[in-house]
């Protein structure tokens, strides 16, 4: 059976309604109505309420666990003994840099053709940078209450050996689904979830940050500026030259800066705005979905004793992630996952006052540095309806348009002058946009070196067909 005809619900469509913006990157198993798996034992099987273990002497002895940090400044660290990555030949493609750029421009050069860019002079005006100080966020927020996520390691959403979890002594999974998960010994580990006063929070990653509390790192992430911090949107301008696409969400992120999201990709088109501090983002392009091993994963959860100040490996989860990859960049298994070996990254580092453009798709692991008088690293993001989309997990999906952003366009009449309108082939208007909505329908109808040559020749950005 064709998987893409398999997921039922639309992918994207389903983690705008909630799941991604909850950091839940994946679907739950029981949920038939957006199963990729096609079994009829994950309801009877994979619940929720798994058992746990409270002996204390399992815990996860925090001081015995190693935070060790590859693609920083700019290099791989070799000379580390845990990052063996030595397939790699020591140079990455960087990412260009550009001042703030038209909307033609950014469509023509980096939208339509799926590449990263960095942006300077696009939020340098913000009233956030000299606003949103902890003093003002404390009085402000203080008492609002905050859902954040906290690990030992400082490492989000990682992968690991299943048989580390307590759970797995007595949470089986059935043949029938088990058949169907690629690497059915691996769980992606999402981080336990806490809840405080935002004025905890604050002193709490100021103290992670300062070496105070140790063994802990914790993170505001996936959170809507609209939900928590509603009068903080008007310090931050929207950014014109995107305005073409749908915006989904604007989130903040805010950690005590010393953060490592594991290898993921986003289904949305997405601006990231750093406000405090660095982020450090390896990038592979999407044709790599094979190479990275794009499936279906397990997750799990850690767990935080309160008392104890102790994670503890737990909970197993009735969920699989769809877009996490089981490569570790600091440790690859190029037995277990040689294709990985073909790969070459991009780096994109991004300083305050700078702004990533990284495409739908594109994975990417990211490094966050703190800013060391401020003892935090702070960003939003933007995350936009993407221009072009696939279905996922499916490793060979190549990217095409989305057409329900294309045909938006179509009927608010977007590219009424020459500046605004994407499609500028010497048309105006409805009708420019309209011409090239046809074409669009035509190219999607052919395949093969015919309509990339077209594409090219009409000099459209055409990327769903090249690879």
């Amino acid at each position: 059976m064709d998987r893409r005809k398999n997921l039922g619900m639309g992918t994207t469509e389903a983690f705008l309604k909630g799941r991604y913006t909850t950091s839940q990157r994946g679907l739950s198993l029981n949920e038939s109505k957006m199963q990729p798996l096609k079994t009829p034992y994950v309801s009877a099987y994979l619940v929720q309420n798994t058992k746990s273990n409270e002996d204390e002497s399992s815990s996860l002895y925090l001081n015995d666990l190693e935070r060790s940090h590859c693609f920083m400044n700019d290099e791989l660290g070799d000379d580390d003994v845990n990052c063996q990555i030595k397939h790699f030949d020591q140079h990455y493609d960087q990412c260009e840099k550009i001042s703030m750029p038209s909307q033609a421009h950014f469509f023509h050069e980096y939208l339509s053709l799926s590449k990263p860019v960095i942006i300077t002079g696009a939020i340098d005006k913000w009233v956030a940078f000299k606003k949103w100080t902890k003093s003002f966020l404390k009085e402000k927020y203080g008492k609002t209450k905050v859902h954040i996520k906290a690990t030992p390691n400082g490492e989000y959403e990682g992968v690991q050996d299943k048989s580390l979890w307590e759970s797995n002594r007595y949470f089986h999974i059935p043949k029938q689904v088990e058949e169907q998960l690629p690497y059915p010994d691996l769980v992606v580990e999402r981080p336990a979830s806490l809840d405080m006063l935002f004025s905890e929070f604050l002193d709490l990653i100021e103290n992670v940050s300062r070496g105070n509390t140790v063994n802990m790192s914790a993170y505001l992430e996936y959170s809507s500026i609209a939900d928590y911090f509603p009068e903080l949107k008007s310090d931050i301008t929207d950014l014109e030259f995107i305005n073409m696409l749908e915006l989904a969400s604007l989130n903040i992120w805010l950690s005590d800066g010393n953060t490592l999201g594991k290898l993921h990709f986003d289904p949305f088109d997405n601006l990231l705005c750093q406000i405090s501090g660095e982020k450090h983002v390896t990038l592979f392009e999407p044709h790599n979905n094979e190479r990275l091993y794009e499936s279906h994963i397990q997750e799990s959860q850690f767990t935080f004793n309160k008392s104890t100040g102790l994670f503890h490996r737990r909970r197993l989860l009735d969920s699989t992630s769809m877009v996490m990859s089981p490569v570790d960049l600091k440790r690859p298994d190029l037995k277990r996952f040689p294709l990985f070996a073909d790969t070459r990254p991009m780096k994109c580092s991004i300083k305050e006052g700078e702004v990533l453009f990284m495409p739908a798709f594109w994975w990417h692991e990211v490094q966050s540095r703190p800013n060391m008088s401020q003892h935090r690293n702070l960003a939003v993001n933007f995350w936009y309806k993407p221009f072009l989309t696939r279905e996922f997990p499916c490793p060979e999906c190549k990217l095409d348009i989305n057409p329900k952003c294309a045909e938006s366009w179509v009927w608010n009449g977007l590219g009424s002058n020459t500046e605004t309108n994407p499609w500028d082939g010497g048309h105006t208007g409805v009708q420019s946009l309209g011409f090239g909505m046809a074409l669009v329908r035509i190219l999607k109808l052919i395949h093969g070196m015919v309509a990339t040559q077209v594409c090219r020749v009409l000099g459209l950005g055409c990327p769903w067909f090249e690879y």
